[in-house]
């Protein structure tokens, strides 16, 4: 079933605002930093060891499309929770390498993966490569491709979509595409 105001797309899109990074996987390394018990740096082969799930989620454009038939392979969201052991943390802010960032509330994050692999291969370039965060529920501008940090936060801040009007939270079954 699709969220209200969305229709059927055959394939995932390329929407970026900047041009696709160019990723040295052997200099790549995930930050988990803010209201957190203990910082990490993990590289990409450290993700990899990392145990690995596979999650079916959808993609929800804010501009009405959606693909419905995507899986996602790599770390839950969870797991990077349980090690750094935020403390009250209400938001995620998650950064990308191209400079993008969006604030995802905690209680979405939590459910959601950083995804090495999409469909049983690894990420291309044009949808995140090495690692995107993919988050159940949300618009999938809340999904940011090219991770580089995560920063987990007691209080809202705007990312790059918010801070030109896009919700706070975006909630595709709310319907929450503007403030």
């Amino acid at each position: 079933m699709l969220p209200p105001g969305q229709y059927e797309a055959e394939k995932l899109k390329v929407l970026n605002f900047s041009s696709i990074p160019e990723v040295d996987v052997g200099d790549y390394t995930l930050r988990i930093t803010g209201k957190i018990e203990r910082a990490l740096r993990l590289s990409y082969d450290d993700l990899r060891s990392m145990n690995q799930a596979e999650l079916r989620i959808p993609a929800h454009c804010v501009e009405g499309w959606s693909v419905a038939d995507l899986k996602w392979e790599g770390v839950l969201a969870e797991e990077i929770i349980s090690i750094s052991n935020p403390e009250k943390s209400e938001y995620a802010l998650l950064k990308s390498l191209d400079g993008y960032s969006t604030a995802v509330p905690f209680e979405y994050f939590e459910r959601g993966i950083l995804a090495l692999k999409m469909n049983g291969k690894t990420i291309p370039p044009e949808h995140g490569f090495p690692v995107r965060a993919v988050i159940p529920d949300l618009y999938f501008w809340k999904s940011a491709k090219w991770l580089c940090e995560i920063e987990f936060l007691d209080s809202y801040m705007d990312g790059f979509w918010e801070k030109r009007g896009y919700h706070e939270v975006g909630d595709v079954w709310l319907e929450q595409r503007r403030k």
